[in-house]
């Protein structure tokens, strides 16, 4: 439809003489068509604008809300991530080709014969650039030069330090309070007063940076 007749368009639009008094059908006709039109332009007009359309309440959170939900942490979240917590003071085992950092810190033990602990270097040195953590790799490697040729195999590993008798990884892993049967990597979170806050003998996700975080604050 080209154009809308208003009411009174309709009702002096031309007609029969025979239909032009009061009452007649042809104008009965004219004021019902009259108003479906006026009904028609209503509801085309309220269309868009019932509460599934994008409205404010319910538009999709804003990413800064999203995020914020997303990084809160709980003490369930804690028990469910750590093998141990709270263990008092941390005693690095001896160590060589590393120092250990001072304050807050991240104690990485890993081998290069553990698939999961080479798979999950990069992202920790992302999370390392990102947000300024203090990160100690330590090698268990037992077997002579397995270290260096993997180091040359792969330029961009970051520095890491060797533990001078990895033979005794598992007596020192005891004595952080996991098990016998647990293995590598470990990560190891410390705090600035030098206590444990954390142990973890797995791999580490992208999903748990707010937890790791949170532990080196």
């Amino acid at each position: 439809m080209d154009r809308l007749y208003s009411l009174k368009q309709l009702y002096s639009l031309k007609q029969p003489s025979s239909l032009k008094q009061p009452g007649s059908v042809w104008q009965r006709n004219a004021l019902r068509v009259a108003s479906a039109v006026v009904c028609v332009v209503a509801l085309t007009a309220c269309e868009d604008k019932g509460p599934d359309k994008g409205t404010a309440s319910n538009a999709p959170p804003a990413r800064f809300e999203a995020v914020t939900k997303k990084s809160e942490v709980s003490e369930k979240d804690f028990d469910g991530f750590c093998d141990v917590r709270e263990r008092g003071a941390f005693r690095l085992p001896p160590i060589s080709g590393g120092k250990e950092p001072a304050g807050a810190r991240w104690v990485n033990l890993w081998a290069t014969w553990c698939k999961s602990c080479v798979e999950e270097m990069p992202m920790i040195e992302r999370w390392r650039a990102e947000h300024g953590l203090q990160v100690l790799y330590v090698s268990a490697d037992e077997e002579s030069g397995a270290l260096d040729t993997f180091l040359k195999q792969h330029p961009k590993t970051p520095e890491t330090a060797t533990m001078n008798e990895p033979s005794a990884l598992t007596d020192w892993m005891k004595g952080l309070g996991l098990d016998e049967g647990a293995g590598l990597p470990l990560h190891v979170f410390v705090r600035a007063d030098n206590t444990v806050a954390c142990a973890r003998a797995a791999a580490v996700s992208e999903h748990h940076l707010p937890l790791i975080t949170s532990l080196l604050k």
